[in-house]
């Protein structure tokens, strides 16, 4: 759940944006969203994070750009950067931004996700779904600033060219000034695939 502070010293903009913040978590069920949208962040940026890779054919770019999830060379570790922007109503919807990586290729960009309660694997369940598979990722949020939160992702399973990924990591999300129902969330950590 999002956590506010007040502080005397912020200037008028950042002051409504913690007084809007500080209406959703005073609303449970607009509290429950916040939760949602910070898990389906989460998810989305480990879904990002593995849905993309090498083929660990430094010398074949091409091949490297146009299949960014064939599996690295020996199952070697890659990094995983996953960009979203998210909206959360009754459920969080999302889609994962230009930018997002694992190792030096693309990875899903366009991709779509939606978050479910987590149960057993974390606050949050996101499934992400790309043109080349989906991904499943389980999220657990934390605290963090005023409009931001921060916790962990893990891949819970895949399909298509994600079958059989491995992964986890940090996320952060943060509303988008003005807004208690948009935020965008930043995934890092590690694949193997």
């Amino acid at each position: 759940m999002f956590r506010c502070r007040e502080d005397a010293t912020v200037h008028a903009g950042a002051a409504k944006e913690e007084t809007s913040l500080s209406r959703v978590l005073r609303n449970p069920g607009k509290a429950r969203k916040a939760r949602w949208l910070v898990a389906t962040l989460t998810v989305t940026a480990i879904a990002i994070t593995a849905c993309g890779g090498g083929d660990g054919d430094e010398n074949n770019a091409a091949s490297t750009a146009a299949s960014p999830s064939e599996p690295a060379a020996g199952g070697e570790e890659e990094p995983i950067l996953i960009k979203t922007s998210l909206t959360f109503h009754d459920i969080v919807t999302g889609e994962v931004l230009g930018g997002s990586t694992v190792g030096d290729a693309p990875f899903c960009s366009g991709g779509m996700f939606r978050d479910r309660e987590g149960n057993d694997i974390g606050s949050s369940d996101r499934t992400v779904r790309c043109s080349d598979g989906s991904l499943r990722i389980g999220l657990t949020t934390g605290t963090g600033a005023a409009g931001e939160q921060a916790g962990t992702w893990k891949i819970i399973s895949g399909t298509g060219a994600y079958e059989g990924w491995q992964g986890s990591g940090q996320m952060e999300v943060k509303l988008k000034r003005g807004s208690d129902t948009k935020a965008s969330e930043t995934f890092t950590g590690t694949v193997t695939h």
